[in-house]
């Protein structure tokens, strides 16, 4: 999981295998697993990496293997200016101007929809379930977290210590 979920930070430079791993997130994964994780380990490599994807994604507007919408609006434009029309043959054919913001050109079979939110949704889910971990008099965390029941426990390894760093 937390190599899918690193491989995907890199996804604009990785096209279809960025796709294929959203997929299966959306498809496929879940959270919902009867095992021990580490809490800061699951804080800061999959809720962050799935913050950074989704602020990546939806706010920014990266498309997975072909860049920024703003670097495809700048190439519709300059193909505007100097009278090149099939620069994007897409935005014609949609209607669109040639610098209106736009979404992905989409593969028929990849069903890419950033609107789906789905980095976020899948953040919140994995946010609910740390907050387990959170149940202490002091506020510190528990070094575990069990996905599926939501309670924190100490680890051997660690003798009950906390990593706040």
């Amino acid at each position: 999981m937390f190599l899918l979920l690193s491989l995907n930070e890199d996804g604009a430079s990785l096209g279809k295998s960025y796709r294929r791993t959203r997929k299966w997130l959306k498809e496929e994964h879940t959270f919902d697993v009867d095992a021990n994780f580490n809490t800061f380990e699951l804080t800061i490599r999959l809720l962050g990496g799935l913050l950074s994807a989704h602020w990546a994604e939806y706010e920014v507007g990266i498309t997975p293997g072909l860049g920024t919408q703003e670097e495809e609006e700048d190439e519709r434009f300059r193909a505007s200016q100097t009278g090149a029309s099939d620069a994007n043959p897409a935005s014609e054919e949609q209607g669109r101007k040639p610098f209106e913001r736009s979404t992905r050109r989409n593969d028929e079979d990849d069903h890419y929809d950033p609107s789906d939110m789905l980095y976020l949704h899948k953040a919140v889910d994995l946010a609910d379930r740390l907050m387990g971990a959170f149940t202490t008099r002091s506020g510190l965390p528990w070094s575990n977290i069990n996905l599926k029941t939501r309670v924190g426990s100490s680890s051997d390894q660690e003798h009950g210590l906390v990593s706040t760093a």
